[in-house]
């Protein structure tokens, strides 16, 4: 069994003991996919297991604590591991990397922050993690320029996000609380479309308190 086969299975113990015996291969990108066309780190690709449903809820958080304490990289390439657990809905490896000392900073393929998918996948208590670990509120992304309370409008008005967690409300309230700044074409807008709800966000006296 390889790192691969360990991780698909679930099997701790045996991930354990491959990364006891090589432990480089905690940082060895995993080919994978139909024809083999995808790389990627073995945390990444833990997070691809989950978000697939390869492995059930609750599996990750171990297989990434094995590869953690075997010396994986949890800044990988500019924040992978933690813009993968994030936009692939694995709010456990989330935790698993926040407490191991990643970074809350770093930019995904396009210029986003981990803070960026967690709002627009309405991870509220996500959001709230990065916000607290220092992760910044009005940085702007490299394709749209947007920041993270704009991802959490279009996350929150348009079709759900494949890992959407549906508390775009409360994660909108809580970034205005904590003074990320509002576009007045944000406001103009939920006028436009008759949503109150938006409006309500957009001032931070709507949504639970995440």
């Amino acid at each position: 069994m390889d790192v691969r086969g360990a991780i698909e299975r679930g099997d701790v113990m045996a991930l354990q003991a491959l990364l006891a015996a090589d432990g480089s291969r905690a940082n060895a990108l995993i080919r994978w996919g139909e024809d083999g066309e995808l790389l990627s780190h073995p945390i990444h690709f833990v997070c691809d297991r989950l978000f697939d449903g390869t492995l059930p809820a609750g599996a990750g958080a171990p297989l990434v604590r094995a590869l953690v304490a075997a010396g994986a990289d949890v800044d990988f390439a500019d924040g992978d591991p933690l813009n993968a657990a994030v936009s692939l809905g694995a709010p456990d490896v989330v935790d698993v990397l926040l407490d191991a000392g990643a970074r809350v900073d770093g930019r995904g393929l396009l210029g986003e922050t981990a803070l960026h998918w967690a709002a627009y996948t309405g991870a509220d208590g996500v959001v709230r993690r990065l916000v607290e670990q220092g992760a910044p509120v009005d940085v702007r992304d490299g394709r749209w320029s947007a920041t993270p309370l704009g991802w959490a409008l279009h996350g929150w008005n348009e079709p759900p996000p494949p890992a959407n967690q549906a508390r775009h409300a409360t994660v909108v309230a809580y970034l205005v609380r904590v003074g990320a700044v509002v576009e007045p074409g944000w406001l103009e807008s939920a006028r436009e479309r008759g949503r109150p709800e938006v409006l309500a966000a957009l001032s931070g006296g709507a949504g639970d308190a995440p």
